[in-house]
């Protein structure tokens, strides 16, 4: 059996983020006084988004084929089946909670919110249906921040980290709007309805400059919470950088223009959970 089919279908690129995202929020407690429920949560959530993203790959794997930016993916290329794809993902996610159940119950409980607000209710209920799909998938992308500060503190909700969620889901649309105006024609092929297929590019780059706005809201306010200043100052230059980017797209309602602002999100969010897990280092 080959293994390489199957690391694919876990997104390594997509799993890393996510895992930086759960290290960052268990820095937002303090994960030196609890070692072992860092260590626990922070396999059972590399577990749990391989399994997820496994899964996501089973249930998008038909317009996956339609589209020549994932054609290439495990399953539409044929380097695995379906059914085995199918298997991996949910034994991984059985796995995962079992495993999180030991930190805390709680770590549990936002792993199986993952499961439900990811492959469940975006890619299977509304990815299909609905041009604002991503707003219900966003919510997913937050939950890594709450499994590891859970299996740190054992607790299950706090101001802290919720900023913290709050920053990834708005993040998120950002992030796949302006992917999906770049690939705007993949995504009409596969019947997709995305922002940009439904309403425009125009109408899809002003809801990102509005998101944008409210994104420097709440990273501003994390900021004020738990950093130092000297990292306020740099999230604040971050986020003025995402302003002038999303702005551009918006006055140019170019595809590279709106390009740009992906492959940043991608660099914004990265720093941003760095700055956080710095502030607490040094």
């Amino acid at each position: 059996m080959k293994l390489s089919p199957y690391l694919d279908l876990t997104k390594p690129a997509v799993t890393f983020l996510l895992m930086l995202a759960g290290i960052a929020g268990s820095f937002l407690a303090n994960p030196t006084n609890n070692i072992s429920g860092f260590v626990i949560s922070l396999i059972a959530l590399y577990i749990a988004t391989s399994g997820i993203n496994a899964l996501t790959n089973y249930i998008d794997c038909d317009i996956d084929g339609k589209m020549h930016r994932t054609a290439g993916r495990a399953i539409p290329s044929g380097r695995i089946k379906p059914s085995n794809a199918l298997i991996f993902g949910i034994t991984l996610i059985i796995i995962s909670i079992s495993i999180a159940w030991t930190a805390s119950p709680y770590s549990s409980f936002w792993i199986i919110f993952g499961v439900i607000f990811d492959p469940l209710l975006y890619n299977w209920l509304s990815k299909r249906r609905t041009a604002f799909n991503i707003l219900i998938g966003s919510l997913a992308g937050g939950a890594p921040v709450f499994v590891m500060w859970s299996g740190v503190t054992g607790k299950l909700f706090a101001l802290g980290p919720f900023y913290l969620f709050m920053i990834i889901v708005i993040w998120t649309p950002i992030h796949i709007w302006s992917i999906s105006i770049k690939y705007y024609d993949d995504y009409k092929t596969a019947e997709i309805p995305m922002l940009p297929v439904v309403y425009g590019k125009k109408l899809a780059s002003r809801m990102i400059g509005a998101f944008a706005l409210l994104l420097t809201v709440f990273t501003t306010a994390i900021g004020i919470v738990e950093l130092d200043f000297y990292f306020l100052i740099l999230i604040e230059i971050l986020n003025l950088i995402m302003l002038l980017l999303s702005f551009k797209a918006i006055l140019s309602s170019r595809e590279n223009d709106s390009f740009k602002v992906f492959i940043y999100t991608n660099i914004y969010l990265a720093i941003i959970f760095i700055i956080i897990i710095l502030n607490k280092l040094l």
